[in-house]
């Protein structure tokens, strides 16, 4: 009996001792929350943006260690890329519109002056041997003329003789010759105004050779030049 109840009594103790450190180590981690201490493996790791690549493909993403990729020389951009990367992130430089340069007021563009270029119209009078009347021909060709004569600024009559015969009776023919066609365009246009100038040389200025009558014949006339200044 007496055994029986030393066993009884031994394995009490050891049961409540069992269940007593048992109930220690319960009240622990309470004990620790009362006194503000957290547990290190219920704390959780720091969070830190990271770029998860490079050049036009880089990104930037959260993560938490050990997770985070590590930077190696792999990873690193070759200077070349990083050179590429900052040109095309750089923005183009805006184009420098040109500069208008404007004359100053107080210069003024001069007009340009018309200019005047003279039109000259020749015509040829021949006359016969020692004579200084116009033959039909001679007037008809001034008859042609006379509208070239009314525009005309200035009518310039040269009388001219062959090698026969002095020069004092060439020299009166010729201007007999240059009077009379003066003489026929005066009267044909009474209104013109006093723009006819004589010209007379005998004996000179040939235009064919004298040793002949063919010759001759075409040195004895009178030319005529009507000068009108056109502006250009």
């Amino acid at each position: 009996m007496n055994v029986r109840l030393t066993r009884l009594a031994v394995a009490l103790g050891f049961s409540g001792a069992l269940v007593l450190s048992t109930a220690s180590c319960s009240l622990l981690p309470r004990a620790a929350d009362d006194q503000g201490i957290t547990s290190v493996a219920s704390r959780p790791a720091p969070l830190r943006v990271v770029q998860m690549s490079f050049g036009r493909d880089a990104y930037f993403a959260a993560c938490a260690e050990p997770a985070c990729p590590s930077v190696t020389q792999k990873t690193l951009p070759q200077p070349e890329l990083r050179q590429q990367v900052a040109l095309v992130s750089a923005p183009p430089p805006s184009p420098t519109p040109p500069a208008i340069v404007e004359p100053p007021p107080s210069q003024e563009v001069a007009p340009k002056r018309a200019r005047q270029q003279a039109e000259e119209t020749h015509i040829l009078l021949t006359f016969p041997f020692g004579s200084s009347a116009l033959t039909d021909t001679a007037k008809d060709t001034l008859r042609r003329a006379l509208p070239t004569a009314r525009e005309s600024d200035r009518i310039v009559i040269s009388g001219r003789t062959d090698s026969v015969g002095s020069d004092e009776v060439n020299q009166k023919l010729a201007l007999a010759r240059a009077l009379a066609v003066r003489n026929y365009i005066r009267d044909a246009v009474p209104d013109l105004p006093n723009v006819i100038s004589i010209d007379a040389k005998g004996r000179c200025c040939f235009i064919a050779s004298n040793d002949n009558e063919g010759g001759r014949s075409k040195n004895r006339r009178v030319e005529v030049v009507f000068i009108a200044k056109e502006v250009m």
